[in-house]
């Protein structure tokens, strides 16, 4: 909303924030010339009184002055010591010279304002901006790569960032960094932008646009993010606003592209770093976001460009634009109200309306023939609301009609007594032949009413039509088709098609006759979502379990195993066999934990919880195998993750016997004493196990296969052969981790007698290897191509120092590569790689280092930093070898 207005064609400076009031300075603009063609020149000051609701701003103090304006600036310099009261304005001239006035003089009407003034640069000074920080210094930039940093205390001797920059050209701005004060850039028309270090005094970085059409007319800093700063391009063929990261600055990071012509300034606000203004020669004023490169306002401007933008430092919503046609504006991006004028225009255009609804009215109560009458009510509906439903109307189809012609249908064709009101409604309404479904089809089709046409359909047993009717008239329409269909159709496998259409598989297994438990299943492996597939093969268990059928019976273990409800199939199994028989035991074990290795693996390593049940049985299991002497395997199968377990079993197995304190496996003190003996009697002979644990404890899942673990084996005294015969001979099968084992468990095979000491103690724990997981296979051609180009960056390269740099990469990769196979990277980093990948491999190196800009500028930096810059590297290297 436009606010004030003043009258000049001049150059604009806001008054500091500290200041109040606030004022605007406006200087005679040098190279232009009014309406006038006056060559006075002058150095005004206007206060902004927003409680004035007139446009004009009041002129509080007004300087004649010899010099027109390239660049006005107005510092805080002297406020806080109230030396300058007002501040001080900074003024570059045409000629050279850098002048100092004193605002509060100005204000005050004094003849004598100039605080001092300087004519060191050689041409114009174009370039003007106040340091943030040390509000005494001021940077400037002329001609022929001139840059002078001014101490407002002593004009007489400038100092300079550093060397000119070569070839000599124009400065066409400067600015100094909001977050680092010794920090300063400046730019040139060629499109080149320099920073500068002032600790350093030399140029730290150049940023320039690679398609060399940038002509630079406007600099900004980002107000909170120190390396990230814009540059507007005044080009005609290139109308757009850069945003370059130093971090990154191999190309803009973001690019703003609305201005169809050259843009002339810019301006980022200090108060909100989301909102930067441009103003072009395509007389438009854009409010920005940087951050998401989107035109959030456009300003109504003048049919004359803005060559100057600011924003108010007091008052953050207000701003104010200079433009070619004498006049600067002040804004406020609050918007604002033309309530009368869209008031009075609503109440216009509202009678209008009326009025022709009642002209159309009267003409076509006044026609001579039908079809004048016809056109007439044609052209009122244009009026009116609903449009397109009148016109049906006029045609001859009207829903409500259509709507009772169908009812009356329906309940023909459904053998019901008409009504009295319904016998009414037929005398009374001109409707079609009953018997003429097609005819009603027709209409509810030309107005829309797909449920009525549907309706009809069904009712007329064409149910292919009400199908495919159905599906155009949408989702719900369809579903409540399919109910109908199925409720009227049946036959053989009518059930099984709709719980295929209606994904209703509960109800199939809780009614299907259990001899076909085979197709049920099968029903149920080919349609059931992968989160309700357990329960409902749980479902059909259930009823088999429960059936009188034992054959039935026998079956339900079936469904449980396809389920992976290793409680449930525990349960069944000891109905069904003989709970008291080791053998039996032992195939329920090998089936649970075979079982249990295939949900561990369905759930991605996560263990299941041990039911209560279960690890009964294992602790059954447990004692079956202690009893036999293997004590270690035995404590393997105790179960670790229940409560169902007594406390004083485990201890018996861990420690051999509840009545003595020996050195076990898990005695810490017994790793720093010589291992004991226990003398036997020499006649002694272990007594025959009954049985071998059906698998061997799972060790460390990190050792590679192939791998052995280092056992302890106890010393034994007594025969080498045990006496008597086994009773039975144990499945042969590879050897499985038991459930519920701790990996870091030491393992050994430990027979003796039941109670007796375990033995000797253990003398050293093997050192677990540790090995990295394999990198997933869709990300393996990452790695083969990240390491392909490093071997022929490596051939290519004979200076050390890039090989050393190569070779250096290796290592730096393996952070990348560690990601990947813990797969902890975002799917963004992942695709992004995947893209740079895809353009090493067409030797696109220069792609390759737009993706790895765009990787880092839009990516969490804890994320990359590892990685990604030494991906620069190797692209950029490789970009140089040519490989």
């Amino acid at each position: 909303m436009k606010l004030k207005e003043i009258n000049r064609t001049a150059i604009q400076a806001w008054s500091p924030a500290e200041q109040h009031p606030i004022y605007l300075a406006a200087g005679t603009s040098a190279q232009q010339l009014d309406a006038t063609f006056s060559t006075n020149a002058s150095l005004e000051i206007f206060e902004l009184d927003l409680a004035d609701p007139t446009l004009a701003m009041k002129s509080c103090g007004s300087f004649s002055s010899p010099h027109r304006y390239h660049k006005l600036v107005w510092g805080p310099h002297g406020i806080d010591d109230q030396s300058l009261p007002s501040g001080v304005l900074i003024a570059g001239g045409e000629n050279g010279n850098i002048i100092l006035y004193d605002a509060s003089k100005i204000i005050a009407g004094d003849s004598e304002v100039i605080i001092s003034q300087s004519e060191k640069h050689t041409g114009p000074v174009r370039a003007l901006d106040v340091n943030s920080s040390q509000t005494n210094l001021v940077a400037s930039g002329g001609n022929e790569s001139e840059i002078f940093i001014w101490d407002l205390n002593n004009l007489s001797s400038p100092m300079t960032p550093g060397p000119k920059t070569q070839p000599l050209e124009d400065i066409s701005c400067v600015a100094w960094n909001k977050q680092v004060q010794h920090i300063l850039a400046s730019a040139s028309p060629s499109g080149k932008a320099s920073v500068w270090d002032l600790r350093k005094n030399d140029l730290i970085i150049k940023v320039s646009d690679h398609s060399n059409r940038m002509h630079c007319s406007g600099l900004a800093w980002n107000p909170e993010v120190a390396t990230q700063l814009v540059l507007a391009s005044e080009d005609d063929r290139m109308p757009v606003i850069q945003m370059w990261d130093l971090r990154f600055a191999t190309s803009p990071l973001k690019v703003l592209e609305s201005h169809t012509r050259g843009v002339l300034a810019i301006a980022w606000s200090e108060a909100d770093p989301e909102l930067l203004l441009s103003c072009g020669k395509d007389n438009r004023i854009l409010c920005w976001n940087p951050n998401t490169a989107e035109v959030l306002y456009e300003l109504p401007t003048s049919t004359q460009w803005c060559f100057d933008i600011q924003w108010c430092p007091r008052n953050p919503a207000v701003l104010s634009a200079a433009a070619f046609d004498g006049h600067i504006s002040i804004y406020s991006i609050m918007g604002g109200s033309n309530d009368h004028a869209t008031t009075l225009q609503a109440e216009q255009l509202s009678n209008a309306a009326s009025f022709f609804l009642e002209y159309c009215q009267s003409k076509t109560e006044a026609a001579q023939s039908e079809f004048e009458k016809t056109v007439w009510s044609f052209l009122k509906v244009n009026f009116e609301e609903d449009a397109r439903g009148k016109y049906l109307d006029l045609l001859g189809y009207k829903k409500e009609e259509l709507a009772l012609k169908v009812f009356l249908c329906l309940i023909k064709f459904g053998g019901q007594v008409l009504l009295k009101e319904v016998t009414f409604l037929l005398k009374t309404s001109c409707l079609l032949y009953l018997s003429d479904i097609d005819g009603l089809i027709t209409q509810a089709l030309l107005t829309g009413d797909y449920e009525a046409a549907v309706n009809l359909c069904l009712h007329d047993n064409r149910m292919a039509d009400g199908i495919i009717l159905a599906i155009a008239g949408g989702p719900e329409l369809l579903a409540k088709t399919q109910k109908k269909y199925f409720s009227k159709t049946q036959s053989k496998i009518s059930k099984l098609i709709s719980a295929v259409v209606m994904k209703d598989w509960l109800d199939i297994l809780e009614t299907c006759d259990l001899q076909n438990w085979k197709e049920a299943l099968a029903a149920v492996m080919t349609y059931a979502k992968p989160e309700e597939f357990s329960s409902l093969c749980g479902v059909l268990g259930s009823r088999l379990e429960a059936a009188e059928d034992t054959a039935l019976q026998a079956q339900a273990c079936l469904c449980y195993i396809c389920a992976g409800t290793v409680e449930q199939l525990v349960a069944h199994w000891a109905k069904a066999q003989d709970s008291c028989s080791p053998l039996s035991l032992q195939e329920l074990v090998e089936k649970v934990v075979v079982l249990q290795r295939a949900v561990l693996r369905a759930q991605g390593g996560v263990s299941p919880d041990m039911g209560a049940l279960m690890a009964e049985k294992m602790n059954q299991y447990a004692s079956l195998l202690a009893s036999q002497g293997s004590l270690q395997t035995a404590i393997s199968y105790l179960p670790t993750n229940t409560q169902q377990v007594t406390v004083r079993s485990r201890n018996s197995f861990e420690h051999g016997s509840t009545n003595q304190n020996q050195n076990g496996w898990n005695d810490p003190s017994a790793l720093n004493r010589a291992p004991k003996k226990k003398k036997m009697p020499e006649n002694f002979t272990p007594p025959a196990p009954i049985t071998a644990p059906i698998m061997a404890p799972l060790g460390d899942p990190q050792v590679p296969a192939g791998q052995t673990m280092q056992t302890l084996q106890p010393q034994q005294q007594g025969p080498d052969q045990p006496v008597g015969p086994a009773i039975f001979t144990p499945i042969q099968q590879q050897p499985l981790g038991p459930p519920g084992r701790n990996p870091s468990m030491p393992q050994g095979n430990m027979e003796g007698a039941p109670g007796a000491p375990i033995g000797d103690v253990i003398k050293s724990i093997p050192t677990e290897k540790i090995t990295k997981k394999p990198i997933p296979e869709e990300h393996l051609v990452l790695k083969t191509t990240f390491e392909g180009l490093i071997q022929k960056c490596l051939a290519a390269a004979s200076d050390p120092q890039t090989k050393r740099k190569l070779d250096d990469a290796h290592k730096r990769l393996e952070y990348l590569y560690d990601k990947l196979r813990e797969q902890t990277l975002s799917p963004a980093i992942v695709g992004g790689l995947h893209n740079m990948a895809r353009s090493i491999e067409c030797r696109c190196y220069t792609d390759g280092l737009n993706i790895h800009t765009h990787i880092v500028s839009s990516s969490n930096f804890s994320e990359t930093s590892a990685f990604m810059p030494i991906l620069k590297v190797v692209l950029t290297q490789a970009n140089k070898l040519g490989v």
